[in-house]
């Protein structure tokens, strides 16, 4: 395996939480919801997404436990045997959200159905292209919210289908060089979905995160993907306009991306403490990289403390 030189930290910050849902789920699996249509493509960007449709007897509202793993028609992979998760925690989809519940606990929206869902993924897990996957799902609907969201039916849906490409991945654990994340912002995007904003410097400009999730205040234990309050990216994924595509023959990128970098992803605060909570937030992120047959990365754990306002 070629050596090359691309940097991993285990960063935490810690800062409280804003609002807060208990969920309550009642498995159900006599009423014919379904996912299927699996596709692979691109985006408008470039960047690599897997759409499939979701049908329900009634809208399909929300989405957890989404990934991919080996396939398989029993054992179900946790998410560190998963070759990429895209949601591990529930979370709204096909435009509902938290404040659209009259008094009586019923949705004020009524969504697409079916519904596609479409996410970006990266690849840098898969096995070899062709190799057959199994794709799971909890998909939610019939919610209803009062104190805890509730008569929320659950069904985790299994479908496979062939993957496209294929990246290995190794880390060397590396402290030294002073990369940093910081600055966490509370926010809303411009559709008025909830967003955590960081901020992520390097020696050289961030190119992947991974491992980044919300969970108790703890300056000592970590969290696994269950005991989190939110997970935003289980595997590994390019970020900062960086993609599997832009490295040379000798494996340098072609691309530069800011240093520092602003990272801003939605999230649903339904497992969450109640407000004015202390949490962690932990991210691994890498910079440096250099692919050929293997993306090798350094990484390092990393915790700073700070509070939301």
């Amino acid at each position: 395996m070629m050596k090359s030189n691309c940097f991993v930290l285990a960063i935490f910050i810690f800062l409280a939480v804003s609002r807060t849902f208990a969920f309550t789920g009642i498995f159900d699996c006599s009423d014919g919801a379904w996912i299927g249509n699996p596709r692979w493509g691109n985006d408008s960007t470039n960047a690599l997404v897997l759409t499939i449709d979701l049908k329900g007897p009634s809208p399909i509202q929300a989405v957890g436990n989404y990934k991919i793993y080996f396939y398989s028609t029993g054992k179900e992979a946790n998410t560190t045997e998963s070759y990429y998760v895209f949601m591990h925690t529930d979370d709204w989809v096909n435009g509902y959200s938290n404040n659209m519940f009259t008094a009586n606990g019923d949705s004020t929206w009524v969504g697409a159905n079916p519904y596609s869902l479409a996410l970006t993924y990266s690849p840098i897990k898969f096995p070899p292209s062709g190799t057959m996957v199994t794709i799971q799902a909890n998909i939610h609907y019939g919610c209803t919210l009062a104190s805890d969201l509730s008569n929320c039916f659950v069904l985790a849906i299994f479908i496979f289908l062939a993957v496209s490409r294929t990246f290995a991945f190794t880390g060397i654990f590396d402290c030294s060089d002073g990369a940093w994340i910081g600055n966490p912002r509370w926010g809303n995007d411009s559709t008025n979905a909830l967003v955590l904003t960081i901020d992520l410097k390097g020696p050289s400009p961030i190119q992947a995160v991974g491992n980044y999730k919300i969970y108790f205040y703890s300056t000592g234990k970590e969290a696994n993907t269950t005991e989190s309050y939110y997970v935003f990216m289980h595997t590994d994924d390019w970020v900062n306009g960086y993609s599997n595509n832009m490295f040379t023959a000798n494996g340098d990128s072609t691309w530069v991306g800011a240093n520092p970098y602003s990272l801003a992803l939605t999230y649903s605060p339904i497992k969450f403490p109640p407000s004015g909570t202390m949490v962690t937030i932990q991210a691994n992120i890498h910079y440096g990289c250099t692919l050929a047959s293997d993306l090798v990365c350094h990484y390092c754990p990393i915790r700073i403390y700070t509070r939301c306002p």
